[in-house]
């Protein structure tokens, strides 16, 4: 096989990332970007490697009874979502079957017919965007990266963000070229401004801006506050962010609040939820919900709720903690970013709940909050998962429920090995479509000492 080989394949499913998969005749793995399993198709070989190789549609001559229209014209160049291609429920289909063969392969565990709660909505259901801005064309653009590369796709009137955050893009944009503010580049170093973080509150009607920029050479505080808030009318909060580090990141560096309310207010599951642009905050108002009412059921299999003390780990602005403080005996959060923790703190302020938040590692709890006995853990953590020393800590202590809440399945099956290593063991096992059309999944695990 090589680079330009026209193959004739069947495409009998997908890889961890959602790109199809068939076989040539010889027996060698190729990876298709947009096709389906269940189609027959003609491919180009676009790269080869030892054991498999890349290729695209060139001639679709059966198509699979999953397909569907596909609605975006960024789509599958941009690297954001992975299943506009297929219908929904072959969407979900093989979601279940991700969790389960992720759990079962790695985790070593039998998942079963795994539980997945879908969305009601698979378009505009995101509530941030984090843009990287770039020259294309002459013109500033913004919009997402094609997969595997920092090539930009322009994303105007992108399908899974509402038309809000679309619509705050393009003002800022228009902001740039008012005072020739010019999109940064990698490979010189030099430009003003590398991206924009939108938040928009779906239950509020809040509107969060934060452009990201290089240097303060051309950052003009006062003139943004004059010009954006005329520009997007919908705007509630500004903010800055400086990243001046030679890096290929977006987001880093200090964050300044310079115009509007000092935070973004969501309603969440009858709370009244602040945050910073740097907070971490569920993507999908909607669906959060399903998956906290997730984690309250599997709590109260973990025993009697209103005697519990539960420790939310990696809480971000607190939104699980606060939740299960009205059910329990007492909450504390631990999250290492410090303007996250402020928000809880003042989160549970607002909503008049008792609850503790601390700054510190949520992979060593009991080093940060030595004098809290959980008899439930929950933890939220970034796609790497759980540290080792974390699992070691929880199975030496007294806790003996642990709740996982993740967005990868890989690395929650790697951790639920690493739990079932040292006598915790998988009870309940669920997943939410928190990403409708892409190739990520929620999850929800509890473990109890076996």
């Amino acid at each position: 096989m090589e680079k330009n080989d026209i193959v004739r394949l069947a495409i009998t499913g997908y890889n961890s990332d959602g790109i199809g998969v068939g076989r040539d005749a010889g027996g060698m793995v190729v990876f298709v970007p947009g096709a389906a399993a269940g189609d027959e198709c003609d491919v180009r070989i676009v790269k080869v490697l030892s054991n498999y190789a890349f290729a695209k549609i060139e001639t679709l001559l059966s198509p699979s009874p999953a397909r569907a229209d596909n609605d975006c014209p960024s789509f599958p160049a941009c690297g954001g979502c992975a299943f506009r291609h297929i219908s929904y429920e072959e969407e979900l289909k093989w979601k279940k079957e991700t969790v389960a063969s992720a759990l079962t392969r790695i985790g070593g565990v039998d998942a079963g017919d795994v539980d997945l709660i879908p969305a009601a909505e698979t378009r505009g259901y995101r509530n941030k965007a984090v843009y990287p801005i770039k020259s294309e064309g002459g013109r500033i653009a913004y919009g997402f990266y094609r997969a595997g590369s920092h090539r930009l796709v322009p994303a105007g009137d992108c399908r899974i963000q509402p038309p809000v955050i679309d619509g705050a893009a393009k003002a800022f944009c228009s902001y740039m070229e008012s005072e020739d503010l010019a999109p940064y580049g990698e490979e010189s170093g030099k430009g003003d401004v590398r991206g924009l973080l939108v938040r928009a509150a779906e239950k509020t009607g809040e509107l969060m801006l934060c452009p990201i920029f290089a240097s303060k050479r051309n950052l003009r505080p006062k003139r943004m506050a004059e010009a954006l808030p005329r520009l997007c009318p919908g705007v509630t909060s500004l903010f800055y962010n400086l990243n001046a580090g030679k890096n290929n990141s977006v987001l880093g560096g200090e964050t300044i609040h310079i115009w509007g309310k000092p935070r973004l207010t969501e309603r969440l599951c009858g709370l009244e939820l602040g945050m910073s642009p740097e907070s971490f905050f569920q993507v999908n108002t909607r669906q959060c919900e399903a998956l906290y009412g997730k984690v309250l059921e599997f709590a109260g299999c973990a025993g009697d709720l209103k005697k519990m003390r539960v420790m939310d780990l990696f809480c971000g602005v607190g939104s699980i903690a606060l939740f299960m403080a009205r059910h329990c005996a007492g909450v504390a959060g631990i999250e290492t970013i410090a303007a996250a923790v402020e928000n809880a703190r003042q989160n549970a302020e607002s909503n008049g709940i008792k609850a503790r938040f601390e700054i510190g590692d949520a992979n060593r709890p009991f080093d940060v909050l030595p004098d809290f006995s959980p008899d439930l853990i929950i933890a939220d953590p970034p796609r790497k998962g759980l540290d080792g020393t974390l699992i070691r800590s929880v199975a030496e202590g007294p806790c003996g429920h642990f709740i996982y809440v993740s967005c990868d399945p890989a690395t929650l099956a790697r951790d639920v090995r690493l739990f079932g290593e040292v006598g915790f063991s998988p009870v309940k096992i669920a997943a939410v479509d928190m990403f409708p059309r892409t190739a990520h999944v929620e999850c929800v695990v509890l473990l109890n000492r076996k």
